[in-house]
């Protein structure tokens, strides 16, 4: 364990959460137009919450941590093309959520809880490309990272290929996880509108967790099968194959059911207090799977 390794471990955690969140809370976004008022009220809501209190610090644990992994490697220059457009990326995206998108967002809230719906509508309308734009920009960030052009990385180009599908793809995963979790923990002092709106939010976009963990898993094992040196015996390749499959047994068999469960409770006028509980539970287990899971592939113990 080296103090490159920790370092590669935050920044890469920090940068799921960033990413992969906001894919998921854009998923979720697409909702909001059929959305009844106090559930978009309640969803604007938290998005004020999770750039705050999510986003926000985990792009600043991503730039910072990603700048001192700059320092620690002597290979490594601020002048070399893949660290400036990430160090670039990464400062472009959190100004432009500190400065413009919270800000907007906030004034939304706003203009809701006074009744002025349309006026805030306008405004969200203004921001949503912006928060799009700037997804597409971490995209960029991640294609920067695994390719890293003006470096000489010695993989080829199916290689790099497979790595940045297989993390895109862990990042929808995990990282909208997280982010339904912080979700699922606010809905629990939320009003039943809200609750309800959100839970049947949350298992239309079950579909995007199922085919991420697929194709995070499909590209995983095409990267072990395209390189020589790695093999299906070695702890860290053991590691991620038993995470991924715990991890989809956890979301298939425990907190989609306990999902439905719950909106067939809350449709019935019920508070689903104790379904909630079991769903937040449920969730925190599949993202300290994942978690383990991304240790393994940082640190790759075996190797």
């Amino acid at each position: 364990m080296t103090l490159f390794e920790t370092l590669k471990l935050i920044h890469v955690l920090a940068a799921i959460v960033w990413l992969g969140g906001g894919i998921m809370t854009q998923v979720l976004s697409l909702r909001m137009k059929t959305a009844e008022p106090p559930h978009r009220l309640g969803f604007a809501r938290d998005m004020v919450y999770a750039g705050q209190r999510v986003f926000l610090p985990a792009a600043a644990v991503s730039l910072v941590f990603g700048v001192w992994m700059v320092l620690d490697r002597d290979a490594f220059e601020f002048s070399q093309a893949w660290i400036l457009i990430g160090l670039i990326g990464l400062a472009t995206t959190a100004t432009v959520a500190a400065a413009f998108i919270i800000p907007q967002t906030k004034k939304a809230v706003s203009l809701i809880e006074s009744g002025n719906g349309p006026a805030a509508g306008v405004i969200i309308g203004k921001v949503t490309p912006f928060v799009r734009i700037n997804l597409l920009i971490l995209v960029v960030v991640a294609w920067a990272m695994v390719f890293k052009p003006g470096l000489d990385t010695g993989n080829e180009v199916l290689f790099q290929t497979l790595l940045l599908v297989h993390v895109l793809a862990v990042m929808a995963w995990f990282g909208g996880g997280v982010i339904s979790t912080v979700f699922v923990t606010r809905i629990r002092r939320a009003d039943l509108s809200h609750r309800l709106g959100f839970v049947r939010d949350a298992e239309k976009a079950s579909p995007v967790f199922g085919i991420a963990s697929g194709i995070a898993a499909l590209a995983g094992v095409w990267m072990v099968i395209d390189r020589p040196d790695y093999g299906f015996g070695q702890a860290w390749v053991i590691i991620g194959i038993t995470g991924f499959v715990l991890s989809s047994i956890v979301g298939g068999a425990l907190l989609g059911p306990t999902l439905k469960k719950l909106r067939v409770e809350l449709e019935s006028g019920g508070q689903g207090v104790a379904l909630l509980q079991r769903a937040r539970g449920a969730a925190t287990i599949d993202q300290l799977l994942l978690a383990v899971v991304v240790w393994a592939m940082v640190f790759r113990p075996g190797i």
